[in-house]
């Protein structure tokens, strides 16, 4: 899923990066470790996709997800703005940023 030098960075409402992962492994250890036991519940609406080669696009996706688990409850609003490469034949992410417009803590 993740070319072998993706890097994936998140920024909360505000704008200010909360998290920058570098490369597949760190990737998935830290969300991972990040989610754990919880339930996450990512819908994904209304995309636009730019294809500029036959090895590179990008892609800014709507987003709505939730997470929930025993001690925690958040509903966040946002944008996936992703830069892809074809490697070896198949579409790998470079480049994952995720940018919130709202962040929800339910009871």
């Amino acid at each position: 899923m993740f070319a072998p030098e993706a890097t994936f960075t998140i920024h909360d409402p505000q704008g200010v990066q909360v998290m920058k992962m570098t490369g597949p492994k760190e990737i998935e250890d830290v969300i991972t470790t990040s989610v754990g036991d919880a339930t996450a519940i990512h819908h994904l609406f209304s995309f636009t996709t730019e294809v500029y080669s036959p090895v590179a696009a990008s892609s800014t996706v709507n987003m709505e997800d939730w997470i929930d688990d025993s001690t925690l409850k958040v509903r966040g609003y946002g944008h996936y703005h992703g830069e892809f490469a074809k490697v070896d034949g198949s579409w790998r992410i470079e480049k994952f940023v995720q940018t919130r417009l709202r962040t929800d803590v339910l009871p």
